[in-house]
């Protein structure tokens, strides 16, 4: 998440032939120029510029040469990509507006160098503040959105979103009520996401 999902998109296209796909929380790709610009001023100067300027160094030494960060993700012969990137909308870490983060930059060069992004842009509601934060139930949504599980029937969505609007509690606490409880047995193969 953050940076470690900045990471993670430079280490899965630098080692392409060895990652099937990345999730990128709360990360993406920032374009010099276009906000928001990341809190270490990455693409709009050098790490020694901002070591010795600090903030100061968009104006002291920006970098003439940069472009993106942490990295472009270059056309795969060998296969596509499948990269997701997560962000909530009012994080203002990554999200400038609606169409300006750092995810909504990656999303487009990923289709643009055909690979297979998924954007995933989550709202605040009256019991998820949202922000610069992993989004709740986080590792189901690393496993669905990545398809390392079975996709589950549409049974069994129509089932579990039943569950979680007939259940009194916050959406994101009736889910996992509903995904340990008996209201999907028969209906959900076990493990699928």
């Amino acid at each position: 998440f953050s940076q470690n999902g900045m990471f993670a998109g430079y280490a899965g296209f630098c080692f392409a032939d060895r990652v099937a796909g990345i999730w990128q929380g709360g990360a993406g790709m920032a374009r010099k120029g276009r906000p928001p610009t990341p809190p270490g001023k990455q693409v709009e100067c050098t790490a020694s510029a901002f070591d010795t300027y600090k903030n100061a160094c968009v104006t002291q030494e920006p970098c003439a040469s940069c472009e993106y960060w942490p990295i472009y993700p270059c056309f795969s012969a060998s296969r596509p990509m499948v990269d997701c990137m997560q962000t909530y909308s009012n994080d203002a870490v990554v999200v400038a507006s609606d169409t300006e983060s750092h995810p909504d930059y990656m999303y487009e060069m990923l289709v643009a160098e055909g690979h297979d992004g998924r954007l995933l842009r989550f709202s605040p509601t009256e019991h998820v503040e949202g922000g610069h934060k992993a989004p709740q139930n986080e590792l189901d949504w690393v496993i669905g959105c990545l398809g390392v599980k079975e996709q589950c029937s549409a049974a069994c969505e129509e089932a579990l979103v039943s569950c979680v609007d007939a259940s009194s509690s916050a959406s994101h606490l009736a889910y996992r009520d509903c995904l340990v409880g008996d209201s999907l047995a028969g209906t959900c193969t076990a493990g699928c996401a």
